[in-house]
Formats: C-alpha cells, structure tokens, sequence
C-alpha cells in the first residue's frame, strides 16, 4: 500500500521494479533523463507509453522477447496491457 501512495505523486520519478518495489529517482542533470539513463534503469532499449493519468510509462522495448517478469504496478498504471521488467514513471517533462 505504500508503494502505490508514493506513486501518488505526480511530480517525481520513480523506478518501479518488477520485484514491487518503489524508488523514487531523478535526472542525473536535475530536468530530464538521458537515453542512457532510462536504458539503464529498464535494463535496455526504450519504449515509452502514457499511463492512464497522464505520465510516461518508460518500459523495456523488448521484455516480452526476453521474457521478462510481468511489473503489477506499472500494469495498475497502464491498463491497456501487461507491462513487463522494471520501469520508469515519470511526469512527460522528464522525458525528452
């Protein structure tokens, strides 16, 4: 319950691992995360989708191919398919 109470937050970043946990993050340069700095925390290619209130949804582009562990939370967020691997939730702001 208080993963999802610190997700509540809309102006942050957070790491949402397929392990369930929650861990709030920020750009290296205090705006924006780089490409490399998604792709490390996803753990590879991009993918980048909206969730249902309005933040992007950072995710591995291929995580199904590699048959990554499905990501519950950042499923309740997206709604519109499993979400697989670890992720990256984060206002449309952090994302350029």
């Amino acid at each position: 319950m208080e993963r999802l109470v610190l997700l509540q937050n809309k102006e942050r970043a957070f790491h949402v691992k397929a392990t369930n946990e929650v861990v709030p993050i920020e750009p290296e340069n205090g705006n924006d995360f780089s490409l490399k700095e998604l792709q490390k925390y996803v753990g590879g290619c991009i993918g980048i989708h909206m969730t249902t209130d309005g933040r992007r949804l950072v995710v591995h582009d291929e995580g199904r191919l590699i048959n990554l562990p499905p990501n519950h939370i950042a499923t309740s967020l997206y709604q519109h398919d499993t979400i697989v691997g670890d992720t990256v939730i984060c206002p449309d702001s952090m994302v350029q």
